[in-house]
């Protein structure tokens, strides 16, 4: 299968994107960072792309590099995400504040939006993975940005299946649940305080 992730760098995107590669499939990666442990070990079926999911322009020119590669996409997993803005929503910066909503949010909207072509070319139903958790199911005192994105990327998915209905593609959001990862850690250091 032929499948684009995002987050590939770090956490849920790069341990799935190491088990899809695993099992055979052609993964395009996309992150801010480079990914150089995915490259080194699936050289021939990972492919890099550098890309900041908050940027419609990065992504939309990721798309491009993709279908130029490929007619169809299989399945898309939005992983990317960032914890960003972290404290009491009336004393955080607001440009953090947005920008954590931009990654989280728009991010997931923009790599739907992008792909959303290729996965219509798919011959088989397409699938269309989003990451929900964090804050979406109730209250996240100190995690306003963060919590506030995941709900709308609840709402987001939910319409958009509405939306999509009759057409060839699946979409769901999941949430992963506690999981050790970067942002665990940065909770963790954050300590007792949040």
């Amino acid at each position: 299968m032929n499948l684009v992730i995002t987050g590939t760098s770090t956490g849920i995107g790069h341990a799935l994107a190491e088990h899809l590669l695993l099992s055979g499939h052609q993964v395009w990666g996309l992150a801010r960072s480079a990914q150089v442990p995915l490259v080194d070990k699936f050289y021939a079926t990972f492919h890099p792309v550098r890309c900041d999911v908050s940027d419609w322009k990065q992504i939309a020119a990721a798309a491009q590099d993709v279908h130029t590669a490929v007619a169809a996409l299989d399945g898309l997993v939005t992983c990317a995400a960032l914890q960003g803005a972290v404290g009491p929503a009336v004393t955080i910066d607001p440009s953090h504040w947005s920008a954590t909503v931009r990654t989280n949010l728009d991010g997931t909207f923009y790599a739907i939006r992008a792909f959303h072509e290729l996965l219509r070319q798919c011959p088989r139903r397409a699938k269309i993975v989003c990451f929900s958790g964090g804050g979406a199911t109730k209250s996240r005192p100190n995690f306003s940005a963060y919590g506030a994105a995941k709900t709308a990327v609840v709402r987001l998915v939910e319409t958009l299946a509405d939306e999509l209905r009759g057409t060839p593609l699946d979409i769901n959001a999941i949430a992963p649940g506690a999981i050790n990862t970067r942002l665990t850690e940065e909770v963790l250091r954050l300590g007792a305080a949040v």
